[in-house]
């Protein structure tokens, strides 16, 4: 499908210019330069939520660690409440 010149993003036909290229080779050329961007956000953005979980997963290991005598606290106080 043919598209009118006026369709046609003014950045896309300068590129075309400066790199002397097709209007369909210029497209693809700032598509593709688009996902590679895109791509590389969404990896970023993965890093971050990999880390963040093992933060996360590292507090509840902490936060789940309780010693006997916690434990032994903790039953004397239920036991206390059931009196």
């Amino acid at each position: 499908m043919r598209k009118h010149k006026s369709d046609i993003p003014e950045e896309v036909l300068n590129y075309c210019i400066d790199n002397q290229l097709t209007v369909e080779e210029g497209l693809c050329s700032m598509i593709e330069s688009r996902l590679d961007k895109a791509e590389g956000i969404a990896q970023e953005l993965m890093s971050d939520c990999t880390k963040f979980k093992s933060k996360v997963t590292g507090l509840v290991d902490t936060a789940s660690v309780i010693s006997a005598e916690e434990m032994d606290d903790v039953e004397d106080f239920l036991n206390g409440l059931n009196q």
